[in-house]
C-alpha cells in the first residue's frame, strides 16, 4: 500500500494550503457570481462542475464514467491499474463446533483477511466471532449485546456493550479487551497503531495509546470534524458539517448554508478540504458521507437535491490527475470500500461496483429470494475481492447467516 503521508507531502509543495472556512466563503462567493450573471443576462458563468482534489495526492487511474466526464489536470504518475474482477462466489461463514447457524457479520478489515461479527448459542458460550481468512474463533463479550464495530488489518478491533444501561467500548488486542473511557461510544474506524476515531458524549474524538480520555476532534481552527475512517500513517477523513459553524454568507447573500465538507486532517495537524461540485444533475449538493481513505482513492458518497428529489453519487478522488470522478449508484449502495467499490441492487439481483464495471453478487442457496431479504452488506476490502455481509434463511422465526463473497 502506497504510504499516505508521503503522497500527502509530495503534493502540498504544489498545491496550497487550504484554511476550511475560507473553503466555505470562496464557494459562497464563486456561488454568488454566478446568480447574479444568469440574472443579468449577460449569459453562464464558466463554472466545472468537478474540481481537483486540493493538497492530496491518492489514488489510481479508473476508468472514466462516460456519463460524467471531468475536465483533465497534469498527471505526475501513471500507477498500475486495478485488476478488473469478473465473478464473485459466496459461502457461509462456519460457527464454532455446536454452535447454533444463526450468525451476523458486522465489520472488516480493509485487506479482506479479518471478518467480525456475533454467534448466538444462548448458553453462556462466547458470543463474538472473528473469521481470519475464514477460519473462526469465538472471543467472550466484555458486557451485553456486545457486537463488533470496526477491525484492522491486523485484527485490532473495537467492541461495544452495554454494562447495565452504560454502553460502553473496548479496544480488542492480542486476545485482551481493554476498556476505553468515555460515554455513549461511536466507533468509525481503528488502525494497526490502536488509533481509534469515533463519537463520545455526542463529540467526535480519537483514542490514542495508552488510552486515557478520548481526545476532542477538530480542525486546526477548533471546527469539530466527524470522523469516517483513519489510514495507517494516521491521517483521518472526516466530514466538516455546517451545524458545526453555523450559515457562511457574504453581505446580502440570501442563500441556504453551504453543503458539508469533506475533509482530511494530517498527521502534522493541518488540514486538507477536498473540494466539491456545488450541483449535480441541476440539483443542489446537500451533504457527504462516508469518505473513506484507500489505497487508490479517496471516496466519499454525495447527496443532491431535496428529500422528494434525492441523486446520490460515488465521488472518487484519483491520483495523478487530481480529477473527482462521479459514479452512479446501484438501488441502495450506501457502503463503500476504501478504493471506491460498492454494493446495491440492481434489478432483482446485487452487484459489486467497481472502477471498471459492475459484478454480480451471488445469493446464498437455499437464502430467502423474498426481495424484502435482500443481503444486508457490511464490509468490502479495499480491493474489491472480499465482500462480507449476512442473508435471511427461510424457515419460521428469524435466521440469518454471516457470509462471504469472494472475487476474482
Amino acid at each position: 500500500m502506497s504510504d499516505l503521508k508521503e503522497l500527502l507531502d509530495g503534493i502540498a509543495a504544489q498545491a496550497p494550503r487550504y484554511d476550511v472556512l475560507d473553503g466555505i466563503r470562496a464557494r459562497r462567493r464563486r456561488r454568488t457570481l454566478r446568480l447574479r450573471v444568469a440574472g443579468s443576462g449577460a449569459g453562464a458563468a464558466a463554472f466545472a462542475a468537478v474540481a481537483v482534489l486540493l493538497a492530496v495526492h491518492l489514488g489510481v487511474h479508473p476508468k472514466p464514467d462516460p456519463a460524467t466526464p471531468t475536465p483533465s489536470a497534469s498527471a505526475t504518475s501513471s500507477p498500475a491499474p486495478k485488476p478488473v474482477l469478473s465473478t464473485c462466489e459466496v459461502r457461509q461463514l462456519p460457527v464454532p463446533r455446536g454452535y447454533p447457524p444463526k450468525s451476523v457479520l458486522t465489520a472488516g478489515d480493509p485487506t479482506g483477511r479479518f471478518l467480525a461479527g456475533r454467534a448466538y448459542p444462548g448458553d453462556g458460550r462466547p458470543r463474538l466471532l472473528i473469521w481470519d481468512d475464514g477460519r473462526v474463533r469465538a472471543i467472550r463479550e466484555p458486557g451485553a449485546d456486545a457486537g463488533f464495530e470496526a477491525i484492522a488489518a491486523d485484527g485490532t478491533a473495537v467492541v461495544t456493550a452495554f454494562e447495565g444501561d452504560t454502553k460502553a467500548a473496548w479496544l480488542y488486542r492480542d486476545g485482551r479487551m481493554t476498556r476505553l473511557a468515555g460515554a455513549d461510544p461511536i466507533i468509525a474506524a481503528v488502525n494497526t497503531a490502536g488509533v481509534i476515531v469515533g463519537m463520545s458524549g455526542g463529540r467526535p474524538v480519537v483514542w490514542r495509546p495508552p488510552y486515557g480520555a478520548p481526545q476532542p476532534l477538530s480542525t486546526a481552527g477548533g471546527v469539530p470534524v466527524d470522523p469516517t475512517s483513519i489510514a495507517e500513517d494516521g491521517t483521518i477523513a472526516g466530514v466538516l458539517r455546517d451545524s458545526a459553524v453555523g450559515p457562511v454568507r457574504e453581505p446580502n447573500e440570501d442563500l441556504p448554508t453551504a453543503h458539508d465538507q469533506a475533509v482530511l486532517l494530517l498527521p502534522d495537524g493541518t488540514e486538507r478540504v477536498l473540494e466539491l461540485p456545488e450541483e449535480i444533475d441541476d440539483r443542489p449538493l446537500k451533504g457527504v458521507r462516508g469518505v473513506q481513505l484507500g489505497d487508490g482513492f479517496v471516496t466519499a458518497l454525495l447527496y443532491a437535491g431535496s428529500s422528494t428529489d434525492t441523486v446520490v453519487r460515488l465521488a472518487r478522488w484519483e491520483l495523478g490527475t487530481f480529477q473527482l470522478r462521479l459514479q452512479r449508484m446501484p438501488h441502495g449502495g450506501n457502503l463503500l470500500g476504501a478504493d471506491g467499490w460498492t454494493v446495491g441492487a440492481e434489478g432483482l439481483g446485487n452487484v459489486l461496483v467497481s472502477p471498471s464495471g459492475t459484478v454480480a453478487l451471488p445469493n446464498l442457496p437455499g437464502a430467502s429470494d423474498d426481495p424484502y431479504d435482500r443481503p444486508n452488506f457490511r464490509a468490502i476490502s479495499a480491493d474489491g475481492r472480499t465482500v462480507g455481509g449476512y442473508v435471511t434463511m427461510p424457515g419460521e422465526g428469524v435466521l440469518v447467516v454471516a457470509v462471504r463473497w469472494r472475487c476474482g
